[in-house]
């Protein structure tokens, strides 16, 4: 599944350095779940070259463009617009796609209250092996 949902990214012809993958796909990277689509975080670059292709709807309070199995956002909540921007500057490469660190979804997640994260935060927790509940500092660049 993840698969197909890069190629399908790779269609939307977004630059590198104007996006990252977020939510559940990096784990689903590091064989830790599957994930059944994409959220992507954009820079205001990317969002001003999406925002004329795709329709706009809201998603949880949040303005989302969409398509199929791929959602995109320019903002993300419980991070800034600076701390967006971090996030994409700061991705890991894997198959020539950039990918939130751990850390960030870690963080994102352990906020959450929905069951699925917490199930995520402890498979993130399990991944570094870490027994103070957090990934390691080093995780942070």
């Amino acid at each position: 599944m993840l698969q197909k949902l890069l190629k399908d990214l790779n269609e939307l012809n977004l630059p590198l350095g104007e996006f990252v993958i977020f939510g559940s796909a990096p784990l689903a990277i590091r064989n830790l779940r599957p994930c059944r689509d994409l959220d992507i975080l954009v820079s205001p670059v990317g969002w001003q070259q999406l925002i004329r292709l795709y329709p706009q709807y809201l998603r949880q309070n949040l303005v989302c463009l969409k398509k199929g199995k791929i959602e995109i956002f320019y903002n993300w909540p419980g991070f800034s617009h600076k701390e967006v921007s971090a996030i994409i500057k700061e991705a890991e490469m894997f198959m020539g796609f950039p990918f939130a660190r751990l850390y960030y979804v870690w963080q994102w997640k352990k906020r959450s209250n929905r069951l699925k994260d917490k199930k995520d935060v402890e498979l993130i927790e399990k991944f570094f092996g870490n027994k103070n509940n957090r990934p390691p500092i080093s995780q942070l660049g």
